[in-house]
């Protein structure tokens, strides 16, 4: 069993009261993530009541197996610290990016080469 972390943005909450029908009461949170993917994970039964629109997290990548992957909140960040980590797992993916495009030869305005860029 291998664990990562990554921080995200809650964008939305989806909970049963807001649902036209759902089997369970579990919560689920729309995130924006740091490195510009965007999901929607399980947010942890503890935390469901807590969890917030625009709230900083942190998300735990379980992987159980070769195609079993399970994405879950497991922690509200201060909005001092999340705001803090954020900006920095931003920076690393910008200067990440820039690096990928300079080594590829390719300038983009995004940073990431994509179909139409390649030679």
């Amino acid at each position: 069993m291998s664990r990562a972390y990554h921080v995200g943005k809650i964008d939305q909450l989806f909970t049963k009261r807001d649902s036209l029908g759902a089997s369970d009461v579990s919560v689920q949170a729309l995130l924006e993530m740091w490195d510009e993917g965007i999901m929607v994970v399980d947010v942890h039964p503890s935390l469901a009541e807590k969890a917030a629109t625009g709230q900083f997290v942190l998300v735990e990548y379980d992987v159980q197996g070769p195609q079993i992957v399970q994405n879950t909140v497991t922690k509200l960040l201060d909005s001092k610290i999340g705001d803090s980590a954020w900006k920095r797992m931003k920076q690393f993916h910008e200067k990440r990016k820039k690096a990928m495009a300079a080594a590829q030869g390719i300038e983009s305005p995004t940073g990431f080469p994509d179909a139409r860029m390649v030679r």
